[in-house]
């Protein structure tokens, strides 16, 4: 259990927060080691995790993932920048909408990197490069039992090509040596690994028909299979359920792939979650109503998911006054600082008495949250402290934003 008093005083102490901040991010440099050790603990031997770029893309914190010997994960162009220049293991790059140009600006990169093409028109301008690793995303049509938001294996979608396109995908596979990687990616917030386990039957035989080609066209046979992330992150007390249940699918029902393919996987929120909280001043305090509105300088710049989706927040709330053990508690909903109505962190949560000027805990805010922050009103991105309790170790890994880099943002 963290104890946010004690962190704040700690980071207060070392003079890393100052009377400018209305808000800080506090991001557990040593929490991540940890999960990343356990979960890559569950899975085959023949494993290259890496982890979503898109779900933390703060530097100090791939630098971290790049340590313990994870790869990283990423959508765009300036993600495998951001990720090359951070750490040295495994790129991947996903993601449609590349562009020749850009692409060339990757051969730096070329060794570790595997590229998969999100269509076959993607996958011929990357075939123009000469990149060692390229692989080809699939839309099994798996349902995942997500938020159709986050489905990206439904029907129509624009992720993949769909097994429809089954001879096209063989042939693509049957006369480019490069082509070593077969990429699926199910949906973001899994909360069962059934779907996984429909996928790889979907899959296996596809692998066979096209290995089998490979080696008549006299390619050398596949060395990778992707099987993205998706995974939704669960409470610490699970001690990695999901994580278990996943290897134990994979190791036992399918452990023969394992023997010919390396497996990849991409989970992002499931690792970076619960590594992160937020401190927020409360600004005001609406008693206008029965159920008051804390107006806090956090809200959908940081959170903007909850604004827009229907899923339910992972987060916590605490009350950082050293008094609030014996306050009463009242119902509160957490609004932000943003001008239009649906800007709530959540409505209806329990915490003892919080008033103006005081600080309010957001926990489990690692994934998904600052790495979508929002422009809107162009409020100030916040400070962050990357910290490692056990080493005793705090640093500012993120400056806050000024005002004038928004300004020059928009100008």
């Amino acid at each position: 259990m963290k104890n946010f008093l004690s962190l704040f005083k700690k980071a207060q102490s070392l003079n890393l927060i100052d009377s400018f901040d209305d808000a800080v991010l506090f991001y557990d440099l040593g929490a991540v080691s940890q999960l990343l050790e356990k979960f890559a603990s569950h899975f085959p031997s023949n494993h290259k995790p890496t982890v979503a770029v898109k779900t933390c893309p703060l530097a100090s914190v791939l630098q971290q993932v790049g340590s313990c010997h994870y790869g990283h994960e990423a959508a765009s162009l300036s993600e495998v920048i951001l990720a090359a220049q951070q750490s040295n293991q495994l790129l991947v790059y996903d993601g449609p909408a590349k562009e020749i140009h850009e692409l060339e600006l990757l051969l730096p990169y070329k060794e570790r990197l595997i590229i998969n093409a999100n269509s076959f028109g993607d996958l011929k301008k990357i075939q123009t490069l000469p990149f060692p690793n390229i692989g080809l995303r699939l839309n099994l049509q798996v349902t995942p039992h997500v938020e159709k938001r986050f489905d990206v294996s439904q029907s129509g979608s624009q992720f993949g090509v769909p097994l429809d396109f089954k001879q096209q995908i063989i042939d693509a596979f049957s006369q480019d040596e490069r082509m070593n990687t077969v990429h699926f990616h199910l949906g973001s917030g899994m909360t069962s690994v059934v779907p996984f386990e429909e996928a790889l039957q979907l899959l296996e035989p596809l692998l066979k028909v096209i290995a089998s080609n490979r080696s008549k066209n006299g390619l050398s046979p596949l060395k990778n299979i992707d099987i993205g992330g998706g995974l939704a992150a669960e409470p610490l007390a699970n001690n990695m359920e999901r994580a278990k249940k996943l290897g134990a699918l994979l190791r036992e029902k399918f452990g023969h792939l394992w023997e010919n393919y390396t497996l990849i996987t991409e989970m992002g929120q499931y690792i970076h979650t619960h590594c992160a909280w937020l401190s927020t001043k409360i600004a005001d305090v609406l008693d206008h109503r029965n159920r008051p509105i804390l107006i806090a300088h956090s809200g959908a710049n940081l959170f903007p998911r909850q604004a827009y989706t229907n899923t339910p927040p992972p987060f916590t709330y605490a009350n950082l006054s050293p008094s609030s053990s014996t306050r009463p508690v009242r119902a509160y909903d957490i609004a932000g600082p943003l001008c239009f109505a649906g800007d709530r962190v959540e409505e209806n949560v329990s915490l003892p008495t919080l008033e103006a000027g005081e600080w309010l805990v957001v926990d489990s805010v690692g994934a998904n949250t600052f790495s979508l922050y929002s422009m809107h009103c162009s409020w100030i991105f916040p400070k962050v402290i990357g910290y490692n309790e056990d080493k005793g170790e705090f640093r500012i890994i993120k400056d806050r934003m000024r005002t004038e880099e928004i300004v020059e943002f928009w100008s």
